[in-house]
């Protein structure tokens, strides 16, 4: 069985740089399992109200909740991704007062494929669909490998919905561009430290 983990990297915030946190708010709300309805609006603002922001190419609001600018969703939508939606901004401070246009990520594509026995968390469901305190990524091969590459470019951990999964491809074809605020962690080498290093 082909080891799929070395296939997968975790998108995260670069911490490294002291970044603005923006965010993209969709309206009317719904499940998050759903695509965004239509129509809808996405709101841009900087969610750190600061006077002078520095506007790069990918911003997060948390360590997962991605904004990026036009330049990387072009790249991204060659991929054609699977239950993933790159939606422009419509109306905002961001947008609005800085003239800045900005497209929220909006990824419904969640897989069950966290192989429980080798991973590290805290604690977890007894349904074994969510855990708590992850912090070591192991991914289940067999199951993963059961999905067709096309459906698991991107995706969430089901059990983790925090933890953006995407594979090298995207990756390989995203760092060839140096866009600045996101970086990418092999899941074999993720963990909470990893994250702050």
């Amino acid at each position: 069985m082909k080891d799929l983990n070395d296939e997968y990297y975790v998108v995260f915030k670069d911490t490294n740089k002291n970044l603005v946190s923006i965010d993209g708010y969709i309206e009317p709300d719904f499940a998050l399992d759903d695509p965004a309805p239509e129509p809808h609006t996405v709101e841009i603002y900087n969610v750190g109200r600061e006077k002078n922001p520095k506007f790069v190419d990918m911003h997060f609001q948390s360590l997962t909740d991605i904004v990026m600018q036009k330049k990387v969703v072009e790249i991204l939508e060659k991929f054609n991704l699977y239950k993933v939606q790159l939606l422009k901004g419509t109306h905002g401070e961001v947008i609005e007062q800085f003239n800045q246009m900005y497209y929220k990520l909006w990824c419904y594509n969640h897989i069950l494929c966290l192989d429980l026995e080798k991973s590290k968390y805290g604690s977890k469901e007894a349904d074994n669909t969510w855990v708590y305190d992850l912090e070591t990524i192991v991914l289940d091969s067999e199951r993963l490998g059961q999905v067709p590459l096309e459906q698991r470019l991107m995706f969430y951990l089901a059990e983790r919905p925090q933890c953006l999964i995407v594979h090298q491809s995207v990756v390989d074809e995203l760092s060839k561009h140096d866009f600045i605020g996101a970086s990418y962690i092999p899941v074999k080498s993720w963990g909470l430290d990893s994250v702050f290093d």
